[in-house]
């Protein structure tokens, strides 16, 4: 073994040679420092380290005074420290445990100081490790703690309603995302039952969640109603877990609840929707098939066919940008653009029909406009969309003017109609998607156009507003900004 490292306090030189002697007899090498004064011992205690301190005859109110100083308080924490003493008696001995030192032996028994220094070296080592053992159970419960509070914290907030449950569903806790949902403090749902607060067809739903999990599943998920603390009811999305203790027995299952009321009610819209582009789509298409039977015999269906099938181009036009826009592909390609171009290019285009219907289509174009940044299709189609709703609503021997001007660092076009206008309350969610007009405004469409407008205008960077004169009629103003200001 390696020589044992002893710090010999106040003794002579020969003490030394005696005790080395001593312990090397019986199989315990050593290398000894010896110091007599205080302020030795404390300088080679912070520079040296040692497994074991003899102190011979030297007073232990003092020593322990000596240790509990910060600079050598550390350096004798896991350091076995025996007393060598001439006076003999049990009080002496006493004394030295009361003073700091964890032995005593006397000088004329020294043939007991390898065992006493075998047996402190032991205890030591024993007591290190227990602190070694606590520390890390210490450790271990910070860690378990923090990882505790930090469960709790996504338990709390987590913005999903959780409930934790018996294996007989009753609840045992509940999160602050099940108050929001239900309405309910979370005082009045937990000891009742999960099924007080669905609806009575869900009720079953979740018995069928309980048996399955008692029968071993892990997960199940279903779609349920929660009735709330109003009264209303809301669809959520329910996922039901199983928590089992270290030898697998279920001891209850986590339920999270996600309300799923506004998807519900965007698959409807879609629903409604669909089933709008199928009747619009139809009669156009029913219109031209039949249209070219006739004009088998008679050339004057011509116009009502373009009619039918410029209706059909935009029904299939709109539905596709709509796509676009909703799975975020909708890109623009920007070039430098003439407005008024555009706005001559449309208002041709739907001119024959408008006069059809006896509508006629007035341009006031401004001259020298600057040119914008965008994408002529794009432009097109904003164009088209409000020009096709605002014949929609222009009754026969009405107007449809397309204005262009310049206001500021804006191009500024305005297409007017002369009909009856929109009602206030409805005017600031007519660019909202499916909007097809109130009572007042009310007509076949899906409701997309003005979508669609607002969605184009504002990827050039502009801007779309609504406004509907004292004197009537409807006003849709889209501003541009020029290019390269």
């Amino acid at each position: 073994m390696n020589p044992l490292r002893i710090l010999l306090l106040e003794d002579p030189a020969f003490h030394a040679e005696l005790i080395g002697a001593t312990l090397t007899a019986n199989d315990l090498p050593c290398e000894i420092i010896a110091v007599e004064k205080r302020r030795e011992f404390s300088a080679v205690l912070q520079q040296q380290s040692f497994d074991v301190i003899l102190l011979v005859d030297y007073l232990f109110p003092e020593f322990e005074k000596l240790t509990t100083l910060p600079a050598t308080r550390d350096r004798v924490q896991d350091t076995p420290v025996i007393r060598v003493s001439g006076i003999l008696g049990e009080e002496v001995a006493l004394d030295a445990l009361k003073g700091g030192g964890s032995g005593y032996v006397a000088k004329t028994g020294l043939s007991r100081l390898a065992p006493a220094v075998r047996r402190e070296l032991r205890e030591a080592e024993e007591r290190k490790a227990r602190r070694q053992v606590e520390s890390a159970l210490r450790e271990s419960e910070a860690r378990y703690r923090s990882l505790f509070e930090s469960y709790r914290n996504l338990f709390e907030n987590a913005v999903d309603g959780i409930t934790v449950c018996a294996p007989q569903g009753t609840i045992q806790t509940v999160n602050r995302g099940m108050e929001t949902l239900l309405g309910y403090a979370r005082t009045e749902m937990i000891g009742r039952q999960c099924g007080d607060f669905v609806t009575a067809s869900a009720e079953a739903t979740l018995k069928e969640h309980q048996r399955r999990l008692l029968a071993g599943e892990e997960k199940v998920v279903s779609e349920v109603e929660v009735v709330r603390k109003d009264g209303s009811a809301a669809a959520v999305e329910l996922r039901s877990s199983a928590l089992r203790d270290s030898k697998g027995t279920m001891v209850g299952f986590q339920m999270f609840w996600r309300d799923i009321s506004e998807r519900h009610a965007e698959e409807r819209e879609r629903a409604e929707f669909l089933a709008m582009l199928t009747h619009d789509i139809r009669t156009p298409i029913g219109a031209i098939l039949g249209y070219t039977e006739l004009l088998l015999d008679n050339i004057k269906f011509l116009q009502p066919i373009r009619t039918s099938a410029l209706s059909l181009h935009g029904l299939v036009t709109n539905y596709l940008d709509l796509s676009r826009i909703e799975a975020g592909t909708l890109t623009v390609v920007k070039e430098p653009v003439a407005v008024n171009e555009v706005l001559r290019r449309v208002g041709e285009q739907y001119e024959p029909e408008a006069q059809r219907q006896g509508i006629t289509v007035q341009f006031v174009l401004a001259e020298g406009l600057p040119l914008v940044a965008g994408a002529p299709v794009a432009l097109e189609r904003v164009f088209a969309n409000i020009v096709t709703n605002a014949m929609k609503f222009t009754p026969s021997g009405g107007q449809i003017t397309l204005r262009s001007e310049r206001r500021e660092q804006d191009v500024v076009v305005t297409i007017a109609d002369t009909g009856p206008g929109i009602p206030a309350e409805e005017r600031a969610t007519i660019f909202e998607k499916y909007r097809t007009g109130g009572r007042n405004r009310g007509r076949e469409g899906t409701g997309l156009g003005l979508f669609i407008v607002k969605s184009l205008v504002e990827s050039h960077g502009g801007r779309v507003g609504v406004n509907c004169p004292a004197s009537g009629g409807t006003e849709i103003i889209v501003s541009l900004p020029v290019l390269g200001v």
